[in-house]
């Protein structure tokens, strides 16, 4: 598990700013929702990868660790009235 993201994100920052540069010279006279749009992907896809890296390293992404009483509940268990714990490593039909 990393949780040394200092320079990861940093990286992802510079790519949003830089891509942002470079898009914005391409279209000098790109209107407000064109900008607005532009950005909103890039940020987004930042925005996904600093959300993945976070959830991953928290200590609740190892559910191994996790004593029963923490495991997450199945929501197709949930869905069928039983609500019960899932084991780790238990396969699931979440489909439902």
């Amino acid at each position: 598990m990393n949780t040394d993201f200092d320079v990861q994100w940093h990286e992802l920052a510079e790519e949003v700013l830089s891509g942002m540069k470079e898009w914005r010279l391409q279209p000098p006279k790109a209107k407000l929702r064109e900008i607005e749009a532009a950005l909103d992907e890039r940020l987004g896809k930042m925005c996904a990868r600093m959300l993945q890296d976070a959830a991953l390293a928290s200590a609740a992404a190892d559910i191994q660790a996790l004593q029963a009483a923490e495991w997450p509940v199945c929501l197709s268990t949930v869905r069928d009235g039983c609500g019960s714990a899932g084991q780790p490593g238990a396969a699931t039909d979440d489909t439902a």
